[in-house]
C-alpha cells in the first residue's frame, strides 16, 4: 500500500524561530520566508515614507504575538534594504518597482538588535560599532574619529542621550556624503529592555525618542527604524508613577503601529508552501472529488470564510493534503487560541516532535486525511497558553471525558476528540452533524454511544454536540415548560422593547446634506396599525409582522394608505421565523430569573450562558434577515412598492423618500451643530456666535476672530448663506441671497406677520420648520430666528415672560437659548388708523420722520420709566397728563399702548387723530415738569416768608439768605427737630436745587422724588413752621447781641429771669416763640 510519504514532503525550513542577529547571514531562513498581507502592508508603508519627498514617520512598531512573523519579517525587511536580489524577487510587480528605484548598490546600515535584560543604549553602542565597520569598507570611508567616538561612549556607563544622538547625525551624513541609503535599525523583542529600563528608572526610554525623532527627518540617507514587542509600551511599565508612564506613552506615540495578526484565510496559502505534492494522477483526481464534495458541504454549513470563494477553497486544500480541509481551517485558530501562533503552526507542520504532520504523514495511507481528532494529540500534550477561561475550561472536560470513556472503539474514541476540538475552537466550526459526518461516516452510532454514557450531550437550539459537563438540570425540558407558558407573547412589543433595531442613516442623503438624517424604526401587528400615530416627528420604517393571509390583506388594503408619506412599510415575511426565536429567548431569559440554580451551580450557568447567548444570535440573525434579504420582505412608500434586492436598494429607498419629503432642506455644511444632539462644545460654539450676531453684525465675520467652532459655524449658516454680507461697504444682516435659506426666511418673516394680534412662542415655528419639507435640526433654528429678530427687530415687539424687553441684551440671549418657551414676539403693522398715529407721533414728539414705532415706543417707555415715584403717583397734574402716564402701567403689548391707550387717553379714537401728537406732547411735558414744579412749590414758601419775589433767578438768593440764617442761629437751637432744620440750611450742599432736597429731607426724613401727594402737603405745613421759627429765632438772636430793651414789661420779664438757668431761659423762650407762630396761623385762617 502505498504511504503519503512518498508523494508528499514537507518543507521544514519555515518552522525555526528567528532570531535576527543568529540568522542575518543565514539564506535558508530567506529563502523560506513567505510574504504575509501584513508583510505588504508594512512594506507599503515604509517605501511610502522612504520615497516622500517632505519629512514623513519612518519609526515603526510592530505589535503582535508570540510566534506572528514579527522577527522574520524584520530580517527579510533588512535583507531588502541592503538590495538583496533574492528578497527583491519575492515582492509583486508594484512594490518590487518602486523598491528596485529607491535602493541601490550600497543598500542600509543594518543595526539589528536583539532585546536583553541590560542597558538599551550600551546595547545599541555595541551593535553600531560592529556594524559600522564593514559597510563604511564597503563605502570606501577610511575617517575612523566615529569609531573612537563610539569606544568613548561605550567606556563611560553613563553616556548622555545627547551625545548619542549627535553621534546618529554624524554617522548619518557621513553616509549620506558617500552615497549611501541611511541607518535601517531593529529592535526586537524590545519589551525585555523596556522592562529593564522600567526596573532600574534609567533614561534608555528616551534613546528611542529621540530616534524616533531623526527617523521623522527625511534626507538623501534616512534613518528607517522598526522596534519589534508584543503589548504597548506603558504595558512593559505598570509598575511606574503615573509620570514616567505618560512619558513612556507620549514616546509610543511617536511610532507608526502596524498590527501583526493573520486571519485564517491569510495563513491558507502560506500552509499550501510547506508541502510539496508528486500525487499519481489516479489518486489526485479521487482526492480532487473527495475534497470538492467536503467543500461543497462546509459552504451550505456556512463554515467556509465569506472571502474564499469555493473553486479557490478547492485548489487549496488540494494544495494542502493531506490535511482535511477542517483541519486546515481549525490550525491558525487553534495555534491562536491555545498555542504560539505561526510559530506553533509551522513547528507543527515541519517539526519532529511527536504527533506532528512530518511524523503523521510516514504512517498514512495515500488518499486518507489527517482528521481534527488527529492533531487532538499535539495541541492537548503541549502547554496551554490561553488567558480565556472558557477555552481552559473546555481543555479540562475534554481530558475528564477521554479519562471517563473506556471500553470503546477506536473510533468512538477518536469523534469524542473530534468533538472536544471543535468545542475548544469555538467560532462557526461546531461539532453538528453535519461537521461530524464529514470526519467519521459512522458518526450517529458512535454519538450515541457517548450520549448514552453521558459523555456528551446535544444542543437542540443550535444542533450542536458539546462535551457533557455534569450538571443534572434539564435545560431542555425547562425551555420547553416556559415555551408553554408564553403562547400569547406580543412579538411586535417584545422587539420594540429590545430596540432590536437602531434608527436606519439614510448615508446618502445625509452625506449630501451634511448631517444625520435616519428612520426611527418600529414593529406592529398588522390588525393593530390604528394603535400607533399616523404621523410622528421623524420618519419611520415600520415593520409589519405577517403571519397569515389575514395580515397579508390588512398590509395591502388598509396599512399602506394610513402612514404618512415619510414613512416606509414593511411586510415582514419571515415573522414566523422571528416569532419562534424571540419565543425561545424569552422562555431562557424567564429560566434564568426563575432558577436560583443556574447562578449557584458554575457549570449549569456556563452551560446556559452559552444556550442564552446562541439563542439571542439566533433571534438576531432572524430580525437580520430583514435587511440582509430585504428581496423577501414587501417595501412601501405609502402605495408606492419598492423592490429591494440588497442592502444598498434599501439605502437607495431610504434616500430616495427623504429627497422626496424634504426638498427644501438646505445644506449646512457643519455637523457640529447641524445634528439633533449637539456636543457642549457645539452648544457653547452657537451661544458664542449669536453673542458675535448681536454685538458685532456690522463687522467682517462678527469679529470672531481666528477658527474657533462657532466661525466654521458662522461661514456655514450665515457667510455662504447670505445672511451676513457687505453691502455698500457695510456688513450688516440681510435677507439670504441662497435659494433654500430665503423660503426659510420667508417662513420665519410669515410666523412674525401672523402675530400682529396677538405675542406668539416659537414652538410651533419649531415644528414647522423641523417637519418637512425644511427637516432643519432643530439646534440650528435658534441662529435664523435671532437673525430675522435682528434684521426687523424695528418691527418686532419682544417679550420674557409675557414683559416687554426694549433691549435684546446678551443676559436676554443666553436666557432664550435655555427656555425658549418664556420669550414670545410680536409684529407691528403701521397702516390705517395707525398710519396716522404714526404720523402724529413724527411731528409732534421727533419733528422728522420717526425711524419706526418702535423706537418710539422704547423712547416713550425709557422716559416713563425713568419718571421718580413722585410723578408716578402725584394727581397734582391734568387728567390728561394722568391718563398717559398711567396707560403705561401693566402694558405689555407696544402695539396695543401706541395705538390705542395713548390716543384714548387723550381724547381721541380711530375717527379722530389730527392734534393727537400736540395733546400727547403736552402731557408728557407736563408729566416731565411734575416733580420740579412741585419742588418749586415748596420753595416759593420758602421766597415768601424770607420776603423774596418768587423768581428761578431768586432761587440762589434764596439759598444764600436761609444758610446765612443756619450759620447765626446754630447756638440758639431749642430741640431736636429744630436742630436738625437749622443745621441743615446751615450747610451749601453744592448745587441749588440739590441744596432744597436736602432741606425738604430733613422734614420728611426721605428724598422729595420718593414722596407722595401727602408727603407734599405735610412738608409745605411744615416748612412754613419751621421756617417761621426761624425768623423769630433770628429776632431773639438780635435782641440779644444788640441788648436793648425798652419796653418795661420786656425789663421785668429778664429781671425776674436772672434766677432761672440757661436750660429753663432757652425753654421759656421756644414756648413764647411757638405761641407766636400759632397765633399768627390763627389769624391768617
Amino acid at each position: 500500500m502505498n504511504k503519503v510519504n512518498q508523494f508528499i514532503t514537507v518543507n521544514a525550513s519555515l518552522s525555526r524561530s528567528i532570531n535576527i542577529e543568529r540568522d542575518d547571514k543565514d539564506q535558508q531562513a530567506l529563502k523560506a520566508y513567505v510574504l504575509t498581507n501584513n508583510a505588504i502592508t508594512a512594506l507599503n508603508d515604509t517605501i511610502n515614507a522612504c520615497n516622500a519627498k517632505q519629512n514623513s514617520n519612518k519609526a515603526f512598531s510592530i505589535i503582535g504575538p508570540y510566534g506572528s512573523g514579527k522577527s522574520a519579517f524584520a530580517l527579510y525587511l533588512s535583507h531588502l534594504l541592503n538590495n538583496n536580489s533574492q528578497a527583491i524577487d519575492k515582492l509583486p510587480t508594484l512594490l518590487k518597482k518602486q523598491f528596485n528605484t529607491h535602493l541601490d548598490s550600497s543598500g542600509y546600515l543594518k543595526l539589528l538588535l536583539s532585546g536583553s535584560p541590560e542597558p538599551l543604549i550600551q546595547t545599541f553602542l555595541q551593535t553600531l560599532k560592529s556594524s559600522i565597520k564593514p559597510y563604511y569598507q564597503q563605502l570606501g570611508i577610511t575617517d575612523e574619529a566615529q569609531l573612537n567616538t563610539i569606544d568613548k561612549l561605550l567606556l563611560d556607563e553613563k553616556a548622555s542621550i545627547k551625545k548619542v544622538v549627535n553621534l546618529i547625525k554624524k554617522v548619518r551624513l557621513t553616509i549620506q556624503n558617500a552615497g549611501g541609503k541611511g541607518l535601517f535599525i531593529v529592535i526586537d523583542e524590545l519589551g525585555k529592555f523596556l522592562e529593564y529600563s522600567a526596573r532600574h528608572e534609567n533614561d534608555d526610554i528616551f534613546l528611542l525618542q529621540v530616534l524616533a525623532e531623526e527617523a521623522y527627518t527625511t534626507d538623501k540617507a534616512n534613518v528607517v527604524l522598526f522596534v519589534l514587542l508584543h503589548q504597548s509600551f506603558e504595558q512593559y511599565g505598570k509598575n511606574l508613577d503615573n509620570k514616567l508612564k505618560n512619558e513612556w506613552i507620549k514616546i509610543q506615540g511617536r511610532y507608526q503601529t502596524l498590527s501583526f495578526v493573520d486571519t485564517t484565510i491569510e495563513l491558507l496559502p502560506i500552509i499550501a508552501q510547506v508541502f510539496q505534492q508528486k500525487l499519481p494522477k489516479t489518486s489526485k483526481q479521487s482526492i480532487k472529488n473527495e475534497i470538492a464534495i467536503i467543500t461543497k458541504t462546509l459552504k451550505q454549513q456556512n463554515i467556509l470564510p465569506n472571502t474564499l470563494k469555493t473553486s479557490k477553497a478547492n485548489d487549496l486544500f488540494l494544495q494542502c493534503y493531506p490535511l482535511h480541509p477542517l483541519t486546515l481551517l481549525l490550525l491558525p485558530v487553534l495555534c491562536q487560541k491555545i498555542a504560539q501562533n505561526e510559530r506553533t503552526l509551522f513547528n507543527y507542520l515541519g517539526g519532529n516532535e511527536p504527533h506532528s504532520l512530518v511524523n503523521k504523514i510516514h504512517s498514512l495511507k495515500l488518499g486518507d486525511f489527517i482528521y481534527p481528532s488527529d492533531i487532538y494529540d499535539y495541541f492537548m500534550n503541549g502547554e496551554n497558553l490561553s488567558n480565556d477561561f472558557l477555552t481552559t475550561r473546555a481543555l479540562s472536560e475534554s481530558y475528564n471525558a477521554l479519562e471517563r470513556l473506556i471500553d470503546t472503539s477506536i473510533k468512538t474514541f477518536k469523534l469524542l476528540k473530534t468533538i472536544a476540538i471543535f468545542n475548544i475552537a469555538g467560532g462557526n466550526i461546531t461539532a453538528s452533524k453535519h461537521t461530524l459526518a464529514l470526519c467519521d461516516k459512522d458518526y450517529a452510532k458512535n454519538t450515541q454511544m457517548l450520549l448514552d454514557k453521558s459523555i456528551i450531550t446535544y444542543r437542540k437550539f443550535n444542533g450542536e454536540y458539546r462535551v457533557w459537563q455534569g450538571s443534572d438540570f434539564d435545560i431542555d425540558q425547562a425551555i420547553s415548560e416556559q415555551l408553554a407558558h408564553i403562547t400569547g407573547l406580543d412579538i411586535a412589543q417584545h422587539l420594540n422593547d429590545k430596540q432590536v433595531f437602531l434608527p436606519f442613516v439614510a448615508k446618502r442623503y445625509s452625506i449630501e446634506k451634511h448631517s444625520l438624517f435616519y428612520f426611527k424604526t418600529i414593529f406592529i401587528n398588522a390588525n393593530q396599525y390604528q394603535n400607533i400615530a399616523k404621523i410622528a416627528d421623524k420618519p419611520r420604517v415600520i415593520f409589519v409582522l405577517n403571519f397569515n393571509n389575514a395580515d397579508i390583506d390588512t398590509f395591502n388594503k388598509n396599512i399602506i394608505n394610513y402612514f404618512d408619506k415619510q414613512d416606509i412599510c414593511v411586510l415582514v415575511n419571515n415573522s414566523e421565523q422571528i416569532k419562534t426565536a424571540s419565543k425561545y429567548c424569552t422562555a431562557l431569559e424567564n429560566i434564568a430569573t426563575q432558577n436560583a440554580i443556574i447562578q449557584q451551580d458554575p457549570v449549569i450557568h456556563r452551560e446556559f450562558t452559552q444556550y442564552l447567548i446562541d439563542a439571542k444570535q439566533q433571534e438576531t440573525l432572524a430580525f437580520n434577515q430583514i435587511l440582509n434579504n430585504p428581496e423577501n420582505c414587501l417595501w412601501f412608500n405609502q402605495i408606492e412598492s419598492t423592490k429591494c434586492r440588497n442592502k444598498r436598494a434599501v439605502q437607495a429607498l431610504f434616500s430616495t423618500v427623504l429627497e422626496s419629503i424634504f426638498p427644501d432642506t438646505p445644506i449646512i455644511k457643519n455637523e457640529l451643530i447641524n445634528r439633533d444632539n449637539p456636543s457642549s462644545q457645539a452648544n457653547a460654539g452657537r451661544k458664542k456666535l449669536l453673542f458675535h450676531l448681536l454685538n458685532h453684525a456690522d463687522k467682517a465675520d462678527l469679529a470672531i476672530d481666528k477658527f474657533p467652532a462657532e466661525k466654521s459655524m458662522y461661514i456655514a449658516l450665515l457667510k455662504e448663506s447670505g445672511i451676513h454680507r457687505q453691502v455698500k461697504e457695510k456688513w450688516a444682516i440681510q435677507s439670504p441671497t441662497e435659494p433654500k435659506y430665503q423660503m426659510i426666511w420667508q417662513k420665519i418673516d410669515t410666523f412674525f406677520n401672523q402675530s400682529e394680534d396677538q405675542a406668539r412662542n416659537l414652538s410651533s415655528l419649531d415644528a414647522v420648520l423641523s417637519a418637512p419639507p425644511f427637516g432643519i435640526k432643530k439646534p440650528v433654528l435658534p441662529i435664523f430666528y435671532i437673525a430675522n429678530y435682528l434684521y426687523n427687530k424695528n418691527e418686532i415687539a419682544l417679550y420674557e415672560d409675557r414683559n416687554y424687553v426694549p433691549y435684546f441684551t446678551n443676559e436676554h440671549l443666553e436666557r432664550f437659548l435655555k427656555r425658549p418657551d418664556t420669550f414670545t414676539f410680536q409684529q407691528f403693522k403701521i397702516k390705517g388708523f395707525n398710519q396716522s398715529l404714526m404720523q402724529e407721533y413724527e411731528a409732534s414728539l421727533l419733528n422728522k420722520k420717526a425711524p419706526n414705532a418702535q423706537a418710539i415706543f422704547g423712547a416713550i417707555s425709557s422716559f416713563i420709566k425713568e419718571l421718580p415715584h413722585y410723578t408716578q403717583q402725584t394727581s397734582n397734574i391734568s387728567n390728561n397728563a394722568q391718563a398717559v402716564r398711567d396707560a403705561f402701567k401693566n402694558n405689555k403689548s407696544p402695539q396695543e399702548l401706541l395705538f390705542k391707550k395713548l390716543p384714548q387717553a387723550c381724547g381721541f379714537n380711530s375717527k379722530k387723530t389730527d392734534g393727537f401728537g400736540e395733546v400727547l406732547k403736552k402731557s408728557l411735558q407736563e408729566i416731565k415738569n411734575a416733580y420740579p414744579a412741585m419742588l418749586n412749590s415748596q420753595i416759593g414758601i420758602l421766597a415768601e416768608k424770607l420776603d423774596i419775589e418768587r423768581l428761578e433767578s431768586n432761587k440762589e438768593k434764596i439759598k444764600t439768605k436761609l444758610v446765612e440764617y443756619g450759620q447765626r442761629l446754630e447756638a440758639y437751637t431749642i430741640d431736636k427737630e429744630t436742630t436738625k432744620f437749622i443745621k441743615t440750611i446751615s450747610q451749601s450742599f453744592g448745587e441749588t436745587t440739590h441744596y432744597f432736597e436736602r432741606v425738604l429731607m430733613s422734614i420728611n426724613d426721605k428724598h422729595p422724588k420718593e414722596w407722595n401727594d401727602i408727603n407734599n402737603d405735610f412738608a409745605k405745613q411744615k416748612l412754613s413752621e419751621n421756617i417761621k421759627l426761624v425768623l423769630n429765632l433770628d429776632k431773639v438772636h438780635t435782641y440779644h447781641t444788640q441788648n436793648k430793651l425798652t419796653d418795661p414789661q420786656e425789663i421785668a420779664i429778664v429781671t425776674s429771669s436772672e434766677i432761672l438757668s440757661n436750660e429753663a431761659k432757652i425753654r421759656i423762650a421756644s414756648k413764647i416763640l411757638n405761641s407766636i407762630s400759632i397765633k399768627e396761623k390763627i389769624s391768617v385762617k
